[in-house]
């Protein structure tokens, strides 16, 4: 499917990587590195399983409605969005497909004219998704947005979400349907040993630092507070891990790609037993990221993970 949509841009296979562009509230990712994304096996096909499914509910909850779609970040190919376009009728649904880079943008219309897909689409948008604002008087049912890395760390995931869902259908759908960030404990002598980080067997899961949902969203990302439990064993390494339900059952488990890859958090080293902390997620800055705040010093100051 990659080959494909990279011959269908006109595009060749990227082979060197560009650079990302900064933003006010994150960074977005080359257009090279965009387009690669789609190579993650699991974290494409389960998006695409997801809205898929999103899709099957909508045409449920809003029987007769043409369906109204914003797709935020779509990379060179939309990847997540195309092959689903192909397997329904133009009167059922529209698309508005949002990327910061004009030329990203360019190759998703030829992405688009060579599917002969024109009719699906409402408008290609070339802008910052964190501050979009739909079309006026036109109901916004579904959105996709797939602009994070692991551990919700740099990309703009949880700012387009929140700009997004305050403008979606009181029954519409976010996909991802859930992004949870745990904070967990890895052994150090894993940490050696790369592939024994995507072995759940593994983790110590303390509890959950951040959840991205359109609960969450719609009432507000609070602080969490977590306590170090006494099973957590001295050697070993904190982490975040996370795990993506992109809609219904199709979930991306931690360490199934490179989305949910664990996170090390090395200011968290030889955390004591008993010991609270508290974890708050800043969707604003120009670096998104977690943050925690000892709460056992005496004098408790900020640090970034």
């Amino acid at each position: 499917m990659y080959r494909l949509l990279a011959r269908s841009s006109a595009n060749p296979v990227p082979e060197a990587r560009g650079s990302a562009t900064q933003l006010s509230r994150g960074l977005a990712l080359s257009v090279d590195d965009a387009g690669a994304c789609v190579l993650d096996a699991n974290r494409t096909a389960k998006f695409l399983r997801g809205i898929r499914a999103a899709l099957s509910e909508l045409y449920v909850r809003f029987p007769g409605e043409r369906i109204e779609i914003v797709y935020a970040g779509t990379g060179p190919y939309a990847a997540l969005i195309v092959p689903l376009l192909v397997q329904r009728r133009p009167h059922n649904l529209l698309v508005t497909l949002i990327d910061v880079h004009p030329q990203t943008i360019r190759s998703v219309a030829r992405v688009i004219a060579h599917f002969g897909l024109e009719r699906y689409v409402r408008e290609l948008v070339v802008g910052d998704a964190t501050d979009y604002r739909h079309k006026a008087g036109v109901p916004l049912h579904l959105i996709i947005t797939e602009t994070m890395q692991r551990a919700l760390t740099a990309e703009p995931q949880v700012a387009i979400s929140q700009q997004l869902t305050a403008q979606l259908q009181k029954h519409g759908i976010l996909v991802p349907e859930s992004i949870i960030v745990d904070l967990a404990f890895i052994p150090r002598s894993s940490a050696a040993h790369p592939s024994d980080h995507f072995d759940e067997g593994n983790f110590r899961r303390v509890g959950c630092v951040v959840e991205v949902s359109l609960r969450t969203l719609r009432s507000g990302l609070t602080s969490r507070v977590l306590e170090i439990p006494a099973t957590v064993p001295a050697d070993s390494i904190a982490a975040y891990a996370t795990s993506i339900r992109t809609y219904g059952p199709h979930v991306i488990a931690s360490g199934e790609s490179g989305l949910t890859v664990p996170f090390f958090v090395w200011g968290l080293a030889r955390p004591e037993q008993g010991q609270r902390i508290r974890f708050s997620y800043d969707a604003d800055g120009r670096s998104p990221q977690i943050q925690f705040e000892r709460l056992s010093a005496a004098e408790p100051a900020k640090e970034s993970s």
